[in-house]
């Protein structure tokens, strides 16, 4: 949720939106948080298998 709402803040708020190297900034940190999350998301979902044991 992080990196959601730093990639927002860049693009919605105008001051931030129209400064280049704090744009620059918060949006690499918002992209590489979201990036990690989903990577960490691929990692806890690495061993599950849907089968009949599967509690969803």
């Amino acid at each position: 949720m992080p990196g959601l709402l730093a990639l927002w803040a860049g693009l919605l708020y105008a001051p931030l939106h129209h400064s280049v190297a704090p744009h620059a900034v918060v949006m690499t940190f918002g992209g590489t948080l979201v990036g990690l999350a989903h990577l960490l998301n691929l990692r806890l979902n690495h061993g599950h298998v849907h089968d009949a044991s599967c509690a969803h």
